[in-house]
């Protein structure tokens, strides 16, 4: 769970790429809005809300919490119930963003041409464009406990923290706790103990997050937690507070095997829904229409696989050779040293605090100021550059962050990534996940197969076609007005399939929607495929028969072989063969409505508590 103080203004709440706080990288020192930065004081609006759980093997689970909050940095407050008391950092949003890039959905298609058209050439618009203080009260007064044990306190990054645990004894825990924060200077203005007495009961502690005094929005960052337990779990319930409808979650999942979605249900698309020309604009509905069919407590695993194909997304090669460039260059002035730092690490995380620990300033003169034309301090009296403070916390505050989270990604063998998005009144059970190791792989890239219907007396972008979905069945189209449109928006299930995983074998199909897709495209017309591909089920690794992904690692066990009927077991959402074509796209999770509320929002959906049982419901 994570408490968000919102105090009349808008918190998003959006899965996708994370959007970076600062301006643009620049190549020289003359910029659009001059010097290292153009505005801080301005509000930071996150893309999205993503969570990173790492299953470290030794009994322990490390999260990265990327923060959503838009509005004073002095209302800013963030509380979140978990075991014991976590080993605490900070991460950085480039790694979720390039997280994201790399992992997203691409729907792409391949191209073929039959007979001829009287001038061959791409039809307008291309395919796949859219592409330690103790609080007293309600406690008897010969009790021996403290009302609020404070396990721990400090401070990190542009954070100060507290861990806490209000004695069980009391009739109101969950109140009493946060008056305390309230009395600590914590904003928890508007959440009742209604949001925390669930995991206060279960026997979690309490961490609260606020920004350090002075410090401003623009520079939440994400958290790192490590804690006691190896299952996580999204404490899911408190954000319907607060939650606008079909507000998006986006999982990341380290460990050995595949993660699954232990109760919930695992959600296989109907790839029929999704436009191939443009599948940014349906992308979003379809996935919001499956999670609603699943009644709103349903996971798609857009990808699961290897790891190592995120060996250098998040710190790559080239950033490594960067950083230690700029260690070992010789600088005539201090001064220079930042400007070419500048032109890496401007829009990182933690760059302008980096600054502001290594620059005196004269009398009179802001870091603000400085930011904004610091050539004018060149020959100022007074000022001055401690290059090796600024190294270090370039080290401390931007470089390493980055690094250290790549370490995480590259610990564990295996990745998945999990997507859905819920309303408020489908919040009504914490997500739990475990792990599968009979699953196949996954891959985020599908396609398809456009055949374009050439004649004479026609063009090319004239022609009729159709599509092959990988996951079997054709839809048939043909020209509208000179447009190439999508036709089949035929009134059909988002789910192919419905599954109930468990940690072996390949799941309980709850739901088979297969038939009744496919024969709705072949009254559509789309009959064009053998029957051996269009109606015979995936086998029970979830590709279709015979199909293996390219690059991909067998399951760690063999799964089972014998036959069995349409609407028996099926595993996962299908992966589809993953090819390099002439038509791609890739998805970023759309922005859905804002959260708002009168108070507290949870807008990380972040609350980590990693169960050794599963949660109340």
């Amino acid at each position: 769970m994570a408490v968000l103080r919102m105090h009349a203004r808008t918190l998003r709440a959006l899965a996708g790429g994370a959007a970076l706080a600062a301006a643009l990288t620049m190549s020289d020192h003359a910029l659009a809005c001059g010097g290292f930065w153009c505005s801080q004081t301005a509000p930071v609006e996150q893309t999205g809300e993503q969570i990173i759980f790492v299953q470290n093997g030794d009994g322990t689970t490390t999260c990265v919490v990327q923060i959503a909050y838009q509005g004073p940095s002095e209302h800013f407050a963030w509380v979140l119930p978990v075991e014991g008391v976590p080993q605490i950092g900070v991460s950085a949003n480039l790694a979720f963003q390039r997280l994201a890039a790399l992992t997203q959905p691409e729907y792409t298609m391949t191209r073929h041409v039959e007979g001829q058209c009287d001038q061959p050439m791409y039809y307008p618009g291309a395919v796949g464009s859219g592409g330690a203080t103790s609080f007293d009260r309600g406690v008897d007064a010969g009790a021996a406990a403290p009302a609020i044990d404070v396990l721990a306190q400090g401070s990190v990054g542009p954070y100060d923290y507290a861990v806490i645990k209000p004695n069980p004894a009391l009739a109101s825990p969950a109140d009493v706790a946060l008056e305390w924060l309230k009395k600590e200077g914590y904003d928890v203005t508007g959440v009742s103990d209604e949001v925390l007495r669930p995991y206060l009961a279960d026997g979690l502690n309490l961490i609260a997050f606020r920004l350090t005094k002075g410090t401003e929005v623009g520079a939440i960052r994400p958290v790192i937690l490590t804690y006691s337990g190896d299952q996580p779990s999204i404490p899911i319930r408190p954000t319907a507070v607060a939650a606008r409808d079909d507000m998006g979650v986006l999982v990341y999942v380290l460990s050995a095997a595949q993660a699954i979605p232990k109760n919930y249900r695992s959600l296989v698309i109907n790839e029929a829904l999704i436009n191939w020309f443009n599948p940014f604009s349906s992308y979003p509905q379809v996935i919001n229409l499956a999670a609603d069919q699943a009644g709103g407590q349903g996971f798609v695993t857009e990808m699961a696989g290897p790891s190592s194909v995120l060996a250098n997304a998040i710190f790559a090669e080239y950033d490594a050779t960067t950083w230690s460039t700029l260690q070992t260059q010789t600088f005539a002035d201090p001064l220079d040293m930042i400007w070419t730092a500048n032109n890496s690490y401007r829009g990182w995380d933690g760059w302008r605090d980096a600054i502001e620990a290594a620059v005196t300033l004269p009398p009179g003169t802001s870091i603000d100021d400085f930011g904004r034309n610091p050539d004018a301090y060149r020959d100022m009296p007074g000022f001055s550059v401690n290059a090796k403070l600024f190294l270090d916390r370039l080290e401390k505050d931007v470089v390493g962050p980055v690094r250290d989270t790549q370490k995480l990604v590259d610990s564990r063998p295996y990745l998945t990534r999990l997507y859905t998005t819920m309303s408020a009144d489908e919040m009504t059970v914490d997500p739990v996940f475990s792990f599968n190791p009979d699953l196949a792989p996954i891959s985020n890239v599908h396609t398809a197969d456009l055949y374009v219907e050439c004649r004479k007396g026609i063009q090319e972008y004239q022609a009729p076609w159709r599509l092959e979905l990988p996951q079997g069945g054709t839809i048939r189209g043909a020209v509208q007005d000179g447009r190439w449109d999508f036709p089949f928006t035929g009134a059909l299930p988002a789910n192919r399939k419905i599954v109930q995983l468990s940690e072996t074998g390949s799941g309980q199909v709850v739901k088979d929607n297969t038939n009744e897709i496919l024969a709705a495209l072949v009254k559509a017309g789309g009959d064009v495929m053998p029957p051996s591909q269009t109606m015979q089920p995936p086998d029970v690794t979830g590709m279709p028969p015979g199909t293996v992904p390219p690059g991909t690692v067998p399951p760690t066990k063999t799964p089972p072989t014998a036959a069995m009927p349409i609407g028996g077991f099926d595993a996962a959402p299908d992966p589809s063969i993953a090819r390099k074509d002439d038509s791609s796209c890739a998805l970023g999770h759309p922005r859905p409505m804002p959260m708002t509320g009168t108070a507290f929002a949870l807008a990380a959906l972040a609350a980590f508590a990693a169960r050794r049982r599963f949660p109340r419901s």
